[in-house]
Formats: structure tokens, C-alpha cells, sequence
């Protein structure tokens, strides 16, 4: 058996014919400088950015140090998971499947693999298909998704849609109201509002109104 698990049903066969870009979401120098070193030989199939690279071109991959065993309570993680557009992967102690599945995460990969198994690793669950196709259905969609909206900017549209102002979104998600900004500034990108009336009308005609609006749909049509 692997010593890699991916919470996606992934396919099987086949390498990615360019690197995955791979982000290490970690404070510490020396466990960065270790992770790019087991990488190293592998950079045929992943590409390590470094903190400078990761800002410009987005990763495909965010690998996340739980440095010890993850919890049923990392909220960091689960706003994490969220916030990324990028496939967030947990390296840990043996990190359990069931914990890390209820914070959204791509998958899991325990400390003790070798760099070649950890580059196996993140191509598969690289390639394993995503919220839209067939994640096990474990993995859910929230609406926008499919307009390239992350969940919390879909969460800060639909708080708009309700009328809700800049610092009462910014309340009421426990975030700055910089941050609120910024994640309005995104999302009126993606959907090409000037306003945020345009944005309004945009999020009605796509269900942002709806009661349950902030619920994440499995069946991803939004």
C-alpha cells in the first residue's frame, strides 16, 4: 500500500508532462529548505516556488506542515483550505483521512515518505479530478466555483448580494476590513462587475440569493 493517500478517486497511469507548482505553506527555513531538498531530483515533475515566486504565478499545489498531529479544531487550516485556489495537500504525522477530509483538503502525506514518494504523491493527487468531476463525492462545490470564484470569495459575494456592508462582512467572516476588500476586488474581477450593483445583479441571476446560498452544492452548477 502507498504511503500516500489522496482523498480524491484519482486516476492511475501516466506522468504529468509538465512540473505541478508546488507552494510550502511554512514559517520555518529550515523545514522549507528540507521539503525543496527531498524534492530536488524530482523537479522534472515538481517545480518548488519559493515565498517571492508563489505570489506571482499561483501554485497548484499548497503543501501544508501540520507540524504535529492534526486536530478535529485547526480552523487556520479549514480557512485555508478555503481561501486557496490551489489544491491544499496536509504533511504530517499520519495525518487521518476522516480529520483531514472534513477541513476540504486534496490529501495527505505522512512525514516518514521519501522524496520520490512524496513527488508520486502530490502528481497524484495533482491529477486526481477535482471538485467537478469524480472526487468520491467527498469533495464540495460551493456556488461560483465554476466561474473561478475561491469559497470565500462566493462566501463575501453572497453577503453582498444580502446587502451586508464592508465591515459587517468583515464582522461577521472575522476578517479585516482590507482583507474584505481585496477579496472583493478578486472576486469583481472573475465576474467582470464595475460595482457593486453590477455585482448584485450577477450574483441574483446566479442564485446568490438564495437562502441556502452559503451551503456548499454538491452538484456544482452554479
Amino acid at each position: 500500500m502507498s504511503h500516500a493517500t489522496c482523498l480524491a478517486t484519482y486516476r492511475t497511469g501516466g506522468e504529468a508532462t509538465v512540473p505541478i507548482r508546488v507552494a510550502l505553506s511554512n514559517d520555518y527555513d529550515i523545514v522549507k529548505c528540507g521539503l525543496e531538498a527531498m524534492l530536488r531530483d524530482h523537479a522534472d515533475r515538481v517545480q518548488v516556488l519559493d515565498d517571492q515566486e508563489a505570489r506571482v504565478v499561483p501554485p497548484d499545489i499548497l503543501l501544508v506542515d501540520t507540524f504535529g498531529r492534526l486536530t478535529p479544531n485547526d480552523d487556520m487550516l479549514r480557512r485555508l483550505a478555503q481561501d486557496t485556489d490551489a489544491k491544499v495537500v496536509v504533511y504530517g504525522w499520519h495525518p487521518p483521512e476522516s480529520v483531514a477530509h472534513d477541513y476540504g483538503v486534496a490529501g495527505v502525506v505522512p512525514r516518514d515518505v521519501t522524496g520520490t514518494e512524496l513527488a508520486d504523491a502530490l502528481v497524484t493527487i495533482h491529477e486526481a479530478e477535482d471538485a467537478s468531476g469524480a472526487a468520491g463525492g467527498r469533495r464540495a462545490r460551493w456556488r461560483g466555483a465554476g466561474h473561478g470564484l475561491s469559497a470565500r470569495e462566493a462566501e463575501v459575494l453572497t453577503l453582498i448580494v444580502r446587502g451586508l456592508s464592508n465591515q459587517e462582512i468583515a464582522e461577521r467572516c472575522l476578517l479585516s476590513a482590507n482583507t474584505v476588500k481585496a477579496y472583493i476586488r478578486t472576486c469583481y474581477r472573475k465576474i467582470r462587475a464595475e460595482g457593486r450593483s453590477q455585482a448584485v445583479a450577477w450574483g441574483v441571476r446566479h442564485g446568490f440569493a438564495a437562502e441556502d446560498a452559503l451551503t456548499p452544492s454538491g452538484s456544482g452548477r452554479a
